[in-house]
């Protein structure tokens, strides 16, 4: 066969396999949604974030107990969700000024940004060492992400760290032009190509049907709210007046979310807004001596303190007024993290000292929260950065690191336990090559 004919029939399953990923991936958009972008928008006011679809065992509070003040953010994630020091990386360079691990896949990676490079990861991995035996028996990770914990709070800093030497040119002169090396490989590659874009249209109609029983699970509650708002007559008591204007605040807030949701955040926050209305909705009608209507779901999952009592709270320099039980005039839950208690207020304040958390991040800044109780202990500040970083494990630094622009640890430890498509423990301790995983 001629060269060029024959060069140009090895490049076919490259060139299918290319057109295949952008056939299937284009129409996809900004739709899709993964396990990590929503670990980035918990991990922003809390130091653990648990995906609803992990099926890892574990004790929240304790974990939560064992990280304490520290900047250390814990994911843990589906076993889908991809490589846990992926996802990590992603994580650390969306939040840095933390130390970051990841639970995927009976698997742990950390890193960090305010710690020496590699020992976050090398803590993690010690920690499976300590707990192989529970890790192994029933998958439960508490016991190895408290070890883990307790082990960060000796980590050195950045001023204790040596730098790291380079090595080596950087160049790759392995190629010896073979002309059947080269064929294999675009053979391999062509239909590696097909298979990741076939794998991604499992995942986006995954997703659609997700998204399908969410939309469904909403409507129904806002169909419901729309009867309430369209017939309830609240007279001239002002508490009535009031509980209706929020629930129709309220139907108007989800009917606007629900126009363009398309990631399970949106989603998840058409919900919250859609069973506010309806809790303020059952008030009205409680007032106006109406039968309540069917039990309303929690609005979501409370997170660490809760109100018992209505009482002042301060964030930052802001005061706010928070209530253990929905109030007319103050229709916004907030579940808690942050050192912020859950219950409901008059404003969705949090957002934004969120935002101003995420910005202060690399000057030390934080969420900070007063408690006005008589006897409270001193204000308290989560999520701040400590200072300019010259070392670390992302993000560009003198000495490198393992991801984010430095001399990223290909060959490092796994971090993992058990069988799968990595180093497994198969034949013992001794048969794990530098790895992790249970």
């Amino acid at each position: 066969m001629p060269r060029p004919l024959a060069s140009a029939v090895q490049r076919l399953p490259v060139l299918a396999g290319l057109t295949t990923v952008l056939m299937l991936i284009l129409p996809i958009g900004p739709a899709v949604a993964d396990a990590v972008d929503d670990a980035i928008d918990a991990l922003q006011s809390d130091s653990l974030y648990v995906d609803p679809a992990a099926d890892t065992p574990i004790d929240e509070d304790r974990v939560r107990d064992a990280i304490g003040d520290q900047p250390l953010l814990i994911a843990v994630l589906p076993d889908d969700s991809g490589d846990a020091l992926d996802s990590a990386t992603r994580i650390g360079l969306a939040l840095d000024g933390n130390t970051v691990a990841v639970v995927a896949d009976r698997d742990i990676r950390a890193g960090s940004d305010i710690v020496c490079s590699g020992f976050a990861d090398d803590a993690a991995g010690a920690a499976v060492d300590d707990n192989i035996g529970q890790l192994q028996a029933d998958g439960d990770v508490t016991a190895m992400l408290v070890n883990f914990a307790e082990r960060m709070e000796s980590a050195p800093g950045l001023d204790e760290c040596e730098p790291v030497g380079g090595g080596g040119d950087g160049n790759n002169n392995s190629s010896d032009g073979g002309s059947g090396s080269s064929s294999g490989w675009l053979w391999f590659a062509g239909i590696g190509l097909a298979g990741f874009g076939a794998y991604v249209v499992y995942r986006r109609r995954k997703q659609d049907r997700e998204f399908e029983g969410l939309r469904a699970e909403i409507m129904s509650h806002y169909n419901r709210l729309a009867a309430d708002v369209s017939n309830l007559s609240p007279d001239d008591d002002p508490v009535t007046v009031q509980a209706v204007a929020d629930a129709s605040e309220r139907y108007t807030s989800t009917g606007a979310l629900l126009d363009h949701a398309d990631t399970r955040g949106e989603y998840a926050a058409a919900r919250r807004t859609v069973l506010e209305g309806l809790i303020a909705a059952r008030t009205a009608r409680e007032r106006l001596g109406l039968d309540p209507g069917p039990d309303i779901p929690p609005v979501e999952e409370p997170l660490g303190e809760q109100l018992a009592e209505t009482r002042q709270v301060t964030v930052g320099e802001e005061t706010h007024e928070g209530f253990p039980q929905y109030t007319p005039g103050a229709p916004y839950y907030y579940r808690g993290g942050g050192g912020v208690p859950g219950g409901w207020y008059r404003s969705r304040f949090w957002e934004g000292a969120l935002i101003g958390s995420m910005l202060s991040r690399r000057t030390g800044g934080g969420i900070l929260y007063h408690d006005d109780r008589p006897g409270a202990a001193m204000p308290r500040s989560r999520g701040g950065s400590f200072g300019r970083r010259t070392r670390g494990d992302w993000g560009g630094s003198v000495a490198g690191g393992d991801w984010g622009g430095g001399a990223r640890r290909s060959g490092g430890r796994r971090n993992s336990w058990g069988g799968g498509r990595r180093s497994s423990w198969g034949g013992g301790r001794g048969g794990r090559r530098g790895g992790n995983r249970w």
